[in-house]
């Protein structure tokens, strides 16, 4: 790897310095020398992020960006997020709970019915506006630091899928943080770029979405993350989680392009058994729950 000068710095610690991991679609991916985050090194500007997380990023054409049908997904995220629930019911009974990038709504409505009284934030117009009008979920659309939420006002604080979208990580884990009660709950789930399958993939990985994916935590990042936020990490697993049929053959064609790829996404799409859930762990998703100090 080649010792370079960064554009921005290291999003975690700062640092200056990085090697070069490689390059793909026009970016360039760093890891930094004091910290050993990986990380784009590209800073999207704020009126760019709302574009991208427009309504075509939910039902995107594009197989670099995005979703090919993100509410198809409804029934394999909601058996996901009531695994998550059950977990975070070993530490924390219902009470105020947050989600940071909610997205169309699914977590926060499988949320209440295990008797939350939720909150969510999403950047997009276009989600949040679904899960208004869908669940009649109470959610902001902006960014966490504009939503001026009350300090210490909910029990427990949820990010999925999300660090890693996030240009400012720490200063988003902070105010995430703050508004968290004392002893409260946050939980997280993120891409490990140190699991064998990300190292045996390269830049083949699944999670490297770029430039939506700005930072590619391992368990010793993401705990440090959280720690100098004041949090103290009581799990990090790799639970694994349910896809279709149909999202699994899309993702493997986008990985890996070809006529035998394109064709068995086409057959799925079109029949019921694209629609069927099956539960994989490829052991590179991490689900981390952390309490506050």
């Amino acid at each position: 790897m080649n010792k370079v000068a960064s554009v921005v710095p290291c999003r975690l610690c700062g640092g200056q310095k990085g090697d070069v991991c490689f390059h793909k679609d026009g970016y360039t991916i760093l890891r930094c020398r004091q910290c050993d985050l990986v990380y784009l090194d590209h800073v999207p500007h704020q009126e760019s992020l709302r574009a991208l997380y427009s309504a075509e990023y939910f039902r995107s054409s594009d197989k670099r960006l995005g979703y090919h049908d993100y509410q198809s997904l409804e029934s394999s995220l909601m058996a996901t997020f009531r695994v998550r629930l059950r977990q975070m019911a070993g530490f924390c009974p219902p009470g105020r709970l947050l989600e940071i990038g909610c997205a169309m709504g699914f977590f926060l409505r499988a949320a209440q019915e295990e008797g939350w009284s939720v909150q969510g934030i999403e950047l997009s117009a276009h989600a949040a506006e679904v899960a208004r009008r869908r669940f009649d979920l109470p959610v902001v659309t902006g960014r966490l630091r504009d939503a001026q939420f009350p300090a210490a006002s909910f029990d427990a604080v949820a990010m999925w899928d999300l660090i890693e979208h996030a240009p400012e990580p720490v200063a988003l884990m902070r105010e995430a943080v703050r508004l968290l009660r004392p002893g409260g709950l946050i939980v997280l789930s993120t891409g490990d770029v140190e699991s064998l399958v990300a190292r045996l993939s390269g830049p083949r990985w699944h999670l490297y979405h770029l430039p939506e994916h700005l930072s590619f935590f391992s368990p010793v990042t993401i705990v440090q993350l959280l720690e100098s936020a004041g949090l103290r990490v009581q799990q990090l697993r790799r639970d694994g989680a349910m896809y279709t049929l149909e999202y699994l053959a899309y993702r493997l064609k986008t990985v890996y392009p070809n006529s035998l790829t394109s064709l068995l996404f086409r057959a799925l799409r079109k029949g019921r058994m694209g629609q069927w859930g099956v539960w994989l762990n490829l052991r590179d998703i991490m689900t981390v729950l952390a309490i506050k100090e």
